[in-house]
């Protein structure tokens, strides 16, 4: 309505006679206004309605992923940027570990050896030692970490050499742990401390 009045007194001033006056609108009913403002009332309650559910949907979750609290899942890959690392199915490894050499030591009285799969890619733009810049533990439900190794083991990730950027490898954690505890398995990165945390497995 703004625009059609605006436009209607630039037309008049380009007459020569003085230009008459604008005649009064009609007035508005009440009902008219009852229905104009219950409109605009139902308009503002919609958008009101709307609001929570736009926060819902912003909202994030409770707790980020790869936390003690809300741990990752067993084989997903995971990046810090410099390495992409999955840690597979834990299996209990005494039997293993004897067989790979006979000078291990037995795990002590209440612990076991439980070897931790893992598959690493490197992708940063030098080059990384998977067991320098990769550190696996064992967290326990007494909240106590677990870090002991188990000697020689098979398919040892310190046996993988440098890898550059894109280069993939394959090797074996292995850690002495209490004997039937629960806990989760820990994944840091060596030079910046980020560490995330993996449900134990079955």
């Amino acid at each position: 309505m703004l625009g059609l009045v605006v436009g209607v007194a630039i037309g008049n001033a380009g007459e020569d006679s003085a230009p008459a006056a604008d005649p009064a609108p009609p007035p508005v009913s009440d009902d008219a206004r009852g229905e104009d403002a219950e409109t605009e009332d139902d308009a503002a309650s919609s958008q009101d309605d709307a609001a929570p559910e736009d926060d819902e949907q912003v909202a994030g979750p409770a707790s980020d992923e790869g936390t003690r609290d809300n741990p990752y899942p067993l084989d997903v890959v995971v990046s810090d940027g410099e390495w992409e690392v999955m840690l597979s199915e834990p299996r209990e490894a005494w039997t293993e570990v004897q067989a790979e050499n006979q000078f291990n030591d037995p795990p002590e009285d209440g612990m076991e050896y439980w070897i931790v799969p893992l598959s690493v890619t490197y992708v940063g733009s030098e080059t990384g030692l998977p067991w320098i810049d990769l550190t696996v533990q064992f967290v326990g439900d007494d909240a106590r970490t677990y870090s002991d190794r188990c000697g020689v083991i098979p398919d040892d990730l310190m046996d993988v050499n440098e890898l550059y950027e894109g280069g993939s490898a394959e090797g074996n954690v292995c850690l002495s742990v209490p004997a039937g505890a629960e806990g989760l398995w820990t994944l840091s990165t060596g030079w910046g401390g980020n560490t995330v945390f993996f449900d134990a497995g079955a």
